[in-house]
């Protein structure tokens, strides 16, 4: 199973991965009618947006050994043939896939090590619909499988690599054919070893895991499902802060689950988390927020939704302060990789050479 490939058409198609959800082990609540704060800086526009059609050719001048240890570079995901690793420059130039020699068809969700060295992915075996864990150098030398999911392991999903970088959280499903079963897990990348963090019920999932800069908690997609089914459709996404330091660890939710909040990620001061989700419930397309990591002082950044586009998969970039996102900028428009700064302002493309159609941009930590 691909994930970002089968998620619900409506949501698929504003490039964006909701992941319905009610909170599992939390006594808080979450107030779904506590106020947006929305700074006049936090409106964008479109009118200046021209997004290209197609992603860019990648440079095949670009060999392994271009990718120089402390070069910046944009990594994110695009589709080929079929999904792929891909690298770009800040100025747009080295557009190139490093992983094109792993096996398999779809590579997705790709994330840095926090020194920028490595890269972890998912990748879905040839001729099945199994997807495996893999690392690899940031220039894509040395890459391996450090995860095979076999039957009856449906999927391994949303790695992201803890903040001193030794070891990788997941989601893993297993099931059979009228059930499924989700863990939140953790593995140590120089054992081997495994620890099953949170498990749920066949109707719950876990999605979009992200550390905090200190270690100490995860923020994730809490995902409600319509029934125990691998494929049942999402009734409700919360996105909740996991507390690692409790035993067993004390999951919170910090959304409202009829938001479909999405794809967070934590500010590199921790203070802050951004997300995609929807304004109201009954709205028809995402937008970014930020939040604080008790639930407080939702902010909304963009308004691309009232334009008939959508914003999702927000990233904070390490080092300068900006948001790096998928931005849809007109109605049934490609998703093309975009940023604003940390207020909502100053739309633009997240490389400087223009648009191009990606998803699940990450900037590299430059240590």
């Amino acid at each position: 199973m691909t994930p970002a490939l089968r998620r619900p058409a409506c949501l698929v198609a504003c490039t964006v991965l909701l992941l319905g959800t009610t909170s599992c082990t939390s006594g808080s609540t979450v107030n779904s009618t506590e106020p947006v704060d929305t700074p006049a800086a936090a409106t964008t526009t479109v009118t200046a947006a021209t997004p290209t059609t197609g992603i860019a050719a990648a440079d095949t001048a670009i060999t392994a050994n271009d990718v120089a240890p402390g070069e910046p570079w944009l990594l994110y995901q695009a589709s080929t043939t079929f999904e792929r690793v891909f690298l770009a420059r800040p100025d747009g130039t080295g557009r190139h896939s490093p992983t094109l020699d792993v096996p398999g068809t779809h590579q997705t969700n790709p994330e840095w090590s926090p020194d920028g060295e490595r890269l972890t992915f998912v990748v879905t075996e040839t001729g099945t619909r199994t997807d495996d864990l893999w690392v690899a150098g940031a220039d894509g030398t040395d890459a391996k499988r450090i995860i095979d999911c076999q039957d009856p392991c449906l999927a391994i999903d949303d790695p992201s690599w803890s903040p001193d970088g030794r070891s990788i959280v997941y989601s893993r499903t297993i099931g059979g054919r009228n059930t499924s079963q989700n863990t939140l897990e953790r593995l140590d990348v120089e054992t081997q070893t495994t620890t099953v963090l949170l498990g749920s019920d066949p109707t719950v999932f876990y999605a979009g895991a992200r550390w905090s800069p200190d270690g100490r908690s995860i923020v994730l997609e809490v995902v409600q499902k319509a029934g125990p089914d691998a494929d049942a459709d999402l009734v409700g996404v919360a996105l909740s802060v996991v507390d690692l330091a409790t035993v067993p660890p004390t999951v919170t939710p910090i959304t409202d689950p009829a938001l479909f909040a999405a794809t967070a990620d934590w500010s590199p001061r921790g203070d802050r988390i951004v997300y995609s989700a929807l304004a109201a419930a009954d709205g028809g397309a995402p937008d970014l927020f930020t939040i604080r990591p008790d639930g407080s002082g939702r902010t909304r950044l963009t308004n691309l939704a009232a334009e008939g586009g959508s914003a999702a998969e927000p990233s904070f970039a390490p080092e300068d302060p900006r948001i790096v996102f998928v931005a849809q900028l007109e109605p049934g428009g490609d998703g093309v990789l975009a940023a604003v700064d940390i207020d909502g302002s100053n739309l633009r493309p997240a490389t400087a050479d223009g648009y191009h159609q990606g998803r699940h941009p990450r900037v590299r930590p430059l240590g």
